[in-house]
């Protein structure tokens, strides 16, 4: 979002035109228009996750390469599902794969690190050290 479209916005809302009746008060537009800066400033979609680029371009990907095989539509080991963020948050047999913006509570990031000889995953082989902190950045950022 410009600065322009940001200063159109206020000054909208807030009747500074010509003839125009203010919409809203002063304070009430700057917070509207400041809310929608933030919105449109950031980098993570928190009402969206799953339409955040780094989700769809490099997490969505590795997923499905690594654990869709085994915890996706038509195969769930442990019960769980890593197809959609929704069946991540649910979680299986071992509560939430994913906690947004909690890194060290996601099972997921668990697994991936082999942090814990009960929880390793994939289990062929762990993940490069660049895939895992991918993976690390997109849980802490859905949280932001």
């Amino acid at each position: 979002m410009s600065l322009h479209c940001i200063l159109r916005s206020f000054r909208f809302l807030c009747g500074r035109r010509p003839g125009a009746l203010p919409v809203v008060g002063r304070d009430a537009a700057m917070g509207a228009v400041l809310c929608l800066t933030l919105t449109g400033l950031s980098g993570v979609h928190a009402s969206n996750p799953e339409g955040n680029p780094l989700y769809l371009k490099k997490v969505r990907p590795l997923l499905d390469a690594q654990c869709v095989k085994c915890h996706g539509p038509e195969k769930q080991k442990a019960n769980l599902r890593l197809d959609t963020l929704k069946a991540m948050m649910e979680g299986g047999d071992s509560g939430p794969a994913v906690v947004p913006g909690d890194v060290e509570g996601s099972n997921l990031i668990t697994a991936v690190c082999y942090e814990d000889a009960d929880l390793q995953m994939p289990p062929d082989g762990k993940l490069d050290e660049e895939q895992i902190e991918m993976l690390k950045k997109w849980v802490g950022e859905m949280g932001g």
